[in-house]
């Protein structure tokens, strides 16, 4: 089932799905569109919003690899006031090199709580329909 992080701005929402597909491999990052992120991500049609789409809502196994740098993703969560220092210091720990890594692990727990399922996103006018 796909879920979706919703976020303010398309920055924040690119950023997030960089930094958690840069976590996942080794060395750059190419830069073309379909190499550079983990996670699509859509806008609203009518607001001024941006979702993160994810095939399940926490349990998304990552693989980290050997050389991981949460500290991006962390900082942005934090400078967002996502993250407190705590939370911070515990997503940087949970980022061990060569092994696997729960999505829900990683992001603070105000991203989690913005999740929404396919029906709520429709519901909240994401989708449009064509006839």
């Amino acid at each position: 089932m796909i879920h979706y992080s919703i976020f303010n701005t398309e920055e924040e929402a690119l950023l997030v799905s960089r930094e958690l597909y840069r976590l996942s491999i080794d060395g750059e990052i190419d830069t073309t569109p379909t190499t550079q992120y983990l996670f699509s991500v859509i806008k609203h049609p009518k607001e001024d919003l941006w979702a993160m789409m994810s095939d399940s809502e926490t349990d998304i196994p990552m693989i980290v690899n050997k050389n991981p740098d949460p500290v991006p993703l962390a900082t942005m969560f934090k400078a967002k006031g996502l993250l407190g220092e705590a939370e911070t210091q515990e997503i940087s720990k949970k980022a061990v090199p060569n092994t696997t890594v729960r999505f829900g692990d990683i992001v603070p727990m105000a991203v989690k709580q913005a999740y929404k399922n396919h029906e709520q996103m429709e519901r909240d006018g994401w989708f449009q329909v064509i006839e």
